[in-house]
C-alpha cells in the first residue's frame, strides 16, 4: 500500500489485492487471506477490507464461499483482462502527466526508450 495515494483505503486495499493477483502471490482460484489477516497485515479496519473484497465480489475477481472463505477466480481471462486495464490505467496516467510536461508523443517514445536503456545497464 502506498502512503501517498489519496484515492479512499478500500481503493488502495482493491489495488493491493489487484497486484498481488497478476503478481500470481494468489493464484488462480487459491484461497484470499482472511479478512482479518488482511487487517492485521494492512492495519486497515476489516470493514474496510470487506468492502474491498465486496467489489471484487462485484468484478467477478473473488468468489465468496460462505464459511469457507474468499477464493480468487479461476479464470485466467478475467485475470488477464484486468492485468490488461491495470496497464492502460498506468500508460493514461503517464501520458497525463508526460503531456502537462508538453512533450510531444515521439519524444515520450524515446524518453521512454531511453529509461528502459538505463534500467537494463543498472541490471
Amino acid at each position: 500500500m502506498t502512503n501517498w495515494d489519496e484515492s479512499p483505503i478500500y481503493l488502495q486495499v482493491k489495488n493491493y489485492i489487484y497486484y498481488k493477483i497478476i503478481k500470481n502471490d494468489y493464484p488462480l482460484g487459491s484461497k484470499l487471506p482472511s479478512i482479518r489477516k488482511l487487517s492485521k497485515e494492512l492495519s486497515i479496519n476489516p470493514n474496510t477490507i470487506q468492502k474491498s473484497i465486496n467489489e471484487l465480489q462485484q468484478e467477478n475477481l473473488v468468489i465468496s464461499r460462505r464459511g469457507i472463505g474468499n477464493f480468487l477466480t479461476s479464470k485466467k481471462e478475467v485475470v488477464n483482462n484486468l492485468k490488461q486495464q491495470l496497464i492502460t490505467k498506468t500508460f493514461e496516467l503517464s501520458y497525463k502527466q508526460l503531456h502537462s510536461l508538453n512533450l510531444s508523443e515521439e519524444e515520450m517514445l524515446n524518453q521512454f526508450k531511453m529509461y528502459l536503456k538505463q534500467k537494463k545497464s543498472l541490471g
